[in-house]
């Protein structure tokens, strides 16, 4: 199980499409959605303007209180679809008030509704952010807390453990929503390599997988290049980097580069050395300190000769994020030194 939390749309819109006001025109037999359960909502499927009652209903509560940011709450519920045999209207309705109480989604208007327009059973939660009493629910936008709900409900009734769109089956999918789960897909498993370290060598590695991915500055004719995004570009279908997720966004990737930097360091604590001691492998060309182990922080021009991994060098690494780790210890170096000449100022002649 995994849940998708969503924002953006307004109760109408939200609504209208959870319940898919396009398929009107169909037979019930015929749509691929279903009301499986609501609290303080009017529903009246089949007569006019219900759907803008019912968003009436579940908007009402934000009334009672000065604006927020994103009232409309909107959660999409996933399972594997492994599961799907078991994943009943009854039991789906189960699992998803279990996660509503986890989320700490209680005392407010709202509507679960299912789709079956997928291979993977789903559905959708909408919902008011601010409940009966006028109190803000903050809790639903907790991402990690969300993980560890979704886990702890797939552990408790045995389901499949399922990660958003990685565990889609792609040959069913067609078009750019093909291409776009691939990435994703694709991206995961290259991340899985701790080796990679910078943006050339993820660049190249997703190049190998058959996705390109290319650079979209902030002001191309600028001295000092900033990244604006990332462009994915597979099967003749590009996607700006938030498309794919927000681990593939420039300080997603930063972070998990940093990640993968620090795991490839083994801190040790220094003790005296002793006569018999055996000769010490060399040092890796960056080691991280660790000030909770005792040890002092080390200096920029000490972590580019292999000392500690400075915050101006995090930052450097940062701002410059098209350079390899080695090209930037030495540029900043270069400049690490330039900034000690320019405090000593010029020299004087007597």
């Amino acid at each position: 199980m995994f849940a998708k939390i969503r924002k953006g749309n307004g109760f109408g819109g939200c609504l209208d499409y959870i319940t898919r006001v396009k398929q009107d025109d169909k037979p019930i037999e015929k749509r691929v959605w279903k009301i499986l359960d609501s609290d303080g909502v009017r529903i009246a499927d089949g007569e006019k303007d219900w759907r803008k009652r019912a968003a009436a209903d579940i908007e009402r509560p934000t009334f009672t209180r000065s604006k927020i940011k994103d009232p409309c709450g909107h959660i999409a519920l996933g399972f594997a679809p492994e599961d799907a045999h078991r994943l009943t209207d009854e039991f789906m309705t189960q699992v998803a008030k279990e996660y509503m109480e986890a989320m700490g989604i209680k005392n407010t208007p709202y509507v679960i509704v299912r789709h079956t327009d997928a291979d993977h059973p789903h559905c959708h939660l909408m919902f008011s952010r601010v409940d009966y009493d006028g109190k803000i629910i903050k809790p639903v936008t907790n991402w990690h807390r969300n993980k560890r709900v979704c886990f702890d409900i797939t552990e408790r009734h045995g389901l499949t453990i399922a990660e958003d769109s990685l565990s889609l089956d792609t040959s069913k999918l067609r078009g750019a929503e093909k291409s776009r789960i691939e990435i994703r897909q694709i991206g995961h498993e290259v991340l899985k390599d701790k080796s990679i370290t910078d943006w050339p060598t993820f660049q190249r590695k997703m190049k190998e997988r058959g996705v390109n991915v290319k650079c979209l500055w902030k002001d191309p004719d600028a001295k000092k290049l900033e990244i604006k995004t990332l462009i994915y570009a597979k099967d003749n279908h590009s996607f700006i980097a938030s498309k794919i997720g927000k681990g593939y966004t420039p300080t997603g990737l930063l972070s998990q580069f940093e990640a993968n930097l620090k795991s490839q360091m083994s801190p040790t604590v220094k003790t005296a050395p002793t006569p018999a001691a055996a000769p010490q492998p060399q040092a890796p060309a960056i080691t991280l300190s660790m000030p909770s182990l005792g040890s002092q922080p080390a200096d920029d021009t000490n972590m580019v000769l292999g000392g500690g991994l400075s915050d101006n060098f995090a930052h450097f690494l940062k701002m410059h994020p098209d350079l390899s780790i080695e090209e930037a210890k030495r540029k900043f170096k270069e400049q690490q030194k330039l900034k000690a000449q320019q405090r000593k100022g010029p020299k004087m002649h007597h």
